[in-house]
C-alpha cells in the first residue's frame, strides 16, 4: 500500500524530476544574473563620484587658482559701480559715542568727559557744500546744538549756535599751509586716479608669485591662498604708473603739482626700492568660499584679520614690537547700520571702543542764512557776553567745566571781556 500511495502522489505532482532539475538550473541562472546587475549599478555610481571629484579638483586647482581668486577681487574693486561718486547722494543721520579705558592718570578727566558725551547728527553732502546739524549731549543732557554749512570750494565754514546766539558765525578755513599747497577736491579726479591705479595693479599682478596650501583653521579644512609681492613686482607696478599718462596727469592735479613733478616723485620711489617682500595670505572655506582670515606680512608690520561669529578681530604687531589689537563689528537692521570699533594698545595701556550708528534716508536740515554771517573776529562784546552767560548758567555746560576743572581758566577769560 505504501509503494502504491507513493506512485499515486508522484503522478499527482505538477512537475516531474526532469522539470524540477530544469527549474533548478533556471533558478540558479537567475540568481547568477542578479549580482551582475547590482555590480553594474555600483560601478556607475563609482564612476560618477570620480567624475564629480575630478570636476571639483579642476575647479579648485585649475579654474579657481590663487591668481584667479585675487584677480576677481581686483575686478570687483575696479568695477565702475563701486567707484562712482556716491558722496553726491549722502544724506544720513548718525550717532557717536566712545568708551575709553586707560591707566593714563594725567588725562583721565578728559577721557571721562569723552565717555559721558554722545553726538547725534544729520549730514548732507553735495559737490559744493556740506550741511548738517549736531546735538551734543553730556550725561544724557543737552549740551549744545550746532547747525553748520561748509563751502568746500571757498573753504569757508558757517556755524549757528542754537539757543546761544541768533547770528551765523563765519570762519575762514584757509591757513598759511593751505595757501602754499593747493589740493583738488574734484571727485572725478580721484576717481580717475583710482581707476588708473587699479588697472595697472591688475596687469602687474599677472606676473606676481602665488601659492596655495590646504591647511586647517579652527579645526576646519581651508585654502590658504598667498600672493608674494617682491621688489620686482613693485618696480613693474611703479613703472606702469610712470608711463600711464592719464594717471600722471590726474595724480598731479591732486596737489596742484606739474606732471614732471609727479613723474619725478615716482622715479624716486623706484630708485629707493629695497630687496624686501610682502605677503598677503587669505584663508577661505573650501565649500562656502567664505573668507575667514587675512594675514599681511612685511618688513615693518604683521597684520592679521580673522572672522569670529559676527565680528572681525584684528591684530597689528609693528617692527618695534608694539602690539595693537581689537575688533570690528557691523550689524544691519533694515535701514539702520551700527558699527563698533575697538582698539587696545598694549604699550600705551589704553582700550578704546567707538560706537557709530547711521541710517541713509532723506532727512531735512535747517538751512543757514549765510548772507548775514558775521566773522568770528567781528563778534561784539554783547555777543561774547551772551556766550559767557550760556556757559555759566547752563547746568550741563557748567557741570562739564567743573569735571574738567576749568573754572579758574574760564574766570580769567571772563575778566578780559
Amino acid at each position: 500500500m505504501e509503494e502504491k500511495e507513493k506512485e499515486e502522489l508522484m503522478e499527482e505532482e505538477f512537475f516531474d524530476k526532469k522539470d524540477i532539475r530544469r527549474a533548478g538550473r533556471r533558478v540558479k541562472t537567475l540568481d547568477d544574473d542578479k549580482p551582475r546587475k547590482k555590480h553594474g549599478f555600483l560601478k556607475f555610481i563609482c564612476v560618477l563620484l570620480v567624475l564629480l571629484i575630478a570636476c571639483g579638483c579642476a575647479y579648485y586647482f585649475i579654474l579657481d587658482t590663487p591668481k584667479i581668486f585675487y584677480t576677481k577681487i581686483i575686478d570687483k574693486l575696479s568695477n565702475e559701480k563701486n567707484i562712482t561718486n556716491k558722496a553726491k547722494d549722502i544724506n544720513l543721520s548718525y550717532s557717536f559715542d566712545a568708551n575709553i579705558k586707560t591707566n593714563d592718570k594725567k588725562n583721565q578727566k578728559i577721557y571721562d568727559v569723552i565717555n559721558k558725551t554722545k553726538i547725534n547728527g544729520i549730514i548732507k553732502y553735495d559737490e559744493k557744500e556740506i550741511i548738517g546739524s549736531n546735538n551734543v549731549k553730556y550725561k544724557t543732557n543737552d549740551l549744545i546744538d550746532i547747525t553748520y554749512s561748509l563751502d568746500t570750494d571757498n573753504k569757508i565754514a558757517y556755524f549757528k549756535l542754537d539757543k546761544v546766539l541768533d547770528k551765523t558765525i563765519k570762519m575762514d578755513m584757509n591757513t598759511e599751509e593751505d595757501e602754499e599747497e593747493t589740493y583738488n577736491l574734484d571727485a572725478d579726479i580721484y576717481k580717475n586716479v583710482y581707476k588708473s591705479f587699479m588697472k595697472n595693479l591688475k596687469t602687474s599682478l599677472e606676473n606676481a608669485n602665488y601659492e596655495r596650501k590646504i591647511t586647517t583653521l579652527n579645526k576646519n579644512v581651508v585654502f590658504k591662498d598667498t600672493i608674494i609681492l617682491d621688489q620686482e613686482f613693485e618696480k613693474e607696478f611703479l613703472t606702469k604708473l610712470l608711463h600711464d599718462d592719464d594717471f600722471i596727469e590726474n595724480y598731479a592735479k591732486l596737489d596742484g603739482s606739474t606732471t614732471e613733478e609727479a613723474s619725478d616723485e615716482i622715479n624716486k620711489e623706484i630708485a629707493n626700492l629695497k630687496e624686501e617682500k610682502s605677503t598677503i595670505a587669505v584663508y577661505r572655506a573650501v565649500i562656502k568660499n567664505e573668507i575667514l582670515k587675512i594675514e599681511v606680512l612685511d618688513e615693518e608690520d604683521n597684520i592679521t584679520i580673522a572672522k569670529e561669529d559676527d565680528k572681525y578681530n584684528y591684530e597689528i604687531i609693528t617692527k618695534k614690537k608694539n602690539k595693537y589689537k581689537g575688533y570690528i563689528k557691523v550689524n544691519k537692521d533694515k535701514d539702520e547700520t551700527s558699527l563698533t570699533f575697538n582698539l587696545e594698545a598694549t604699550k600705551e595701556e589704553i582700550d578704546v571702543t567707538f560706537n557709530i550708528t547711521y541710517s541713509n534716508n532723506e532727512y531735512k536740515i535747517e538751512t543757514i542764512d549765510t548772507d548775514k554771517a558775521v566773522d568770528f573776529e567781528d563778534l561784539t562784546e554783547d555777543d561774547m557776553t551772551k556766550i559767557y552767560e550760556y556757559v555759566t548758567e547752563n547746568k550741563t555746560v557748567s557741570g562739564l567745566i567743573e569735571d574738567l576743572q576749568l573754572e579758574e581758566t574760564l574766570s580769567e577769560n571772563a575778566n578780559t571781556i
